[in-house]
C-alpha cells in the first residue's frame, strides 16, 4: 500500500471512530491534495471525492461553503454528515466545480463555435475518405476482354476460394481479410500465369499478406504453414509473398467493401441478423465468377437492396437514389445474379457452412427460403 493510501485509510478510520487525527501538512500537500480539506497544524477530517477535478486548485464551491459555515475542521460529527452526503452522489457533475457567474457569454459562444467547427471538419473528412474509396472502386472490375481469358480458370478458382475460406475460418480472421485475399488472387492471376499445382500456395500467401494488412494480431507465418498440412513451409510462403507483391508492384489497396456496404445501410442495421445477411450476400459477389465484371460499389448496393427487401424495410429511397445516378438497371441485374446463386446447387460449401451456423443466425438457409417463396409468389 502506498503512503498516500495508508494515510487515506487512517483518516477514514479516524472519522468513523470519532477520533481527532492530526497530519503533517507537508504529507497532505504532497499526497492528498486536492482530495482532502485541511488547514496546516489543525485537527483534520478528510473528505474524499471520486471526481478529482478542481478549478485553480480550489475546492468545489458547494463544499467550501459547507466547510466555512459549519466550521467543518473542528467538528468531526458534522464532517461525517458532509462526507455521507457526498458519498451518496459518487460522481459529482462537472458543472458543480465551476462558478457559473464567472463564465461570460463570449466564452460560451466560442466553445459552441469550436464544437460546430469540429463536427463540420469530421463530416468533410468522411466525405473526402468516401470520395477516395470511389476512386479506388474504378479499378475493382474486369473488362470483358480480360474476363474472357480469365474464364478458363473459373472452376479452379472456385475450388481454390472454397479452400481459402476454410483456412480463413480455421484461423478466425476478419471478413475484410478474406475480401482482400480474393482481390489479390484475382489481380495476380490476371497479370501472371501460374501452374495449377501452385494455386494453393498462391491462395495461402495472399491470405497471409491480407492478414498482415487487416488484422490487429495477424497469425505468424508458421501458423499458415501448418494450415497447409506440411505441403508448404515458411520459406516457400516468403518467396511467394515477394513474387506476388513484385508482380502487383506493391499496389494492394482497394476500397473497403464493408465501409461501402455500411454507407448504403446507414441507419438500417439495427440488429445482428440483418448485418450477417448483408455480409453473406456481399460475400457471394466475391466468390462467384459472374460478379467480376461489376465494380465493388455496385455489388454492395445490390446486397444492401436485397437485404432491406428481405427484412421488409422500405427500398423506395434507395431505388430513387440509384435511378437518379443511372445505376438501377445494372444493380437489378446484379440482384438477379445473387438470387440465381442462392437457388443453384452449392459450389462453395465452406461459404454455405460459414453462414449456416447459429453464430451467423443461419442466414444462408433463410436467404434460400426467401428466394423460393418469391418464386412461388410470382409463379
Amino acid at each position: 500500500m502506498s503512503l498516500a493510501n495508508l494515510y487515506m485509510c487512517s483518516v477514514a478510520c479516524a472519522i468513523n471512530l470519532n477520533i481527532n487525527f492530526t497530519m503533517d501538512s507537508k504529507i497532505i500537500k504532497n499526497y492528498l491534495l486536492p482530495k482532502a480539506i485541511y488547514k496546516p497544524g489543525n485537527k483534520i477530517g478528510a473528505t474524499i471525492f471520486n471526481d478529482n477535478r478542481t478549478i485553480n486548485n480550489k475546492l468545489p464551491l458547494s463544499l467550501e461553503k459547507n466547510a466555512n459555515s459549519l466550521n467543518i475542521m473542528d467538528n468531526t460529527n458534522v464532517l461525517k454528515s458532509v462526507l455521507k452526503n457526498y458519498k451518496c452522489n459518487k460522481s459529482l457533475p462537472y458543472s458543480s466545480l465551476i462558478d457559473k457567474e464567472n463564465i461570460s457569454n463570449e466564452s460560451s459562444q466560442i466553445h459552441i463555435a469550436k464544437e460546430n467547427s469540429e463536427v463540420d471538419l469530421c463530416n468533410t473528412t468522411l466525405d473526402n475518405a468516401y470520395e477516395y474509396l470511389l476512386k479506388l472502386d474504378e479499378d475493382t472490375y474486369l473488362p470483358d476482354t480480360i474476363l474472357n481469358e480469365y474464364s478458363s480458370l473459373r472452376q479452379t478458382r472456385d475450388l481454390l476460394l472454397n479452400w481459402v475460406i476454410k483456412i480463413h475460418q480455421n484461423l478466425k480472421l476478419e471478413n475484410e481479410t478474406l475480401y482482400m485475399t480474393i482481390d489479390l488472387i484475382d489481380k495476380f492471376l490476371i497479370k501472371k500465369k501460374l501452374p495449377i499445382e501452385k494455386f494453393q500456395l498462391l491462395g495461402l500467401t495472399c491470405l497471409y499478406i491480407a492478414s498482415k494488412y487487416e488484422e490487429v494480431l495477424p497469425p505468424s507465418i508458421f501458423q499458415f504453414a501448418l494450415e497447409s498440412n506440411g505441403i508448404f513451409d515458411s520459406e516457400e510462403i516468403k518467396e511467394s509473398e515477394f513474387n506476388i507483391l513484385e508482380t502487383l508492384n506493391f499496389k494492394i489497396g482497394y476500397p473497403s467493401p464493408i465501409v461501402l456496404l455500411d454507407r448504403q445501410l446507414d441507419g438500417y442495421l439495427n440488429y445482428n441478423e440483418m448485418k450477417f445477411m448483408s455480409l453473406y450476400l456481399l460475400e457471394i459477389t466475391f466468390v462467384d465468377f459472374r460478379f467480376l465484371s461489376y465494380r465493388m460499389s455496385m455489388r454492395t448496393k445490390a446486397a444492401a437492396l436485397i437485404t432491406l427487401k428481405m427484412y421488409n424495410h422500405s427500398i423506395k429511397d434507395l431505388k430513387t437514389r440509384f435511378q437518379k445516378e443511372g445505376l438501377m438497371q445494372t444493380i437489378e441485374k446484379i440482384c438477379r445474379y445473387i438470387l440465381q446463386y442462392l437457388l443453384e446447387p452449392t459450389i462453395h460449401t465452406e461459404l454455405q457452412r460459414k453462414y449456416s451456423q447459429l453464430a451467423s443466425y443461419n442466414v444462408a438457409d433463410r436467404a434460400t427460403k426467401y428466394v423460393k417463396c418469391l418464386i412461388k409468389k410470382y409463379a
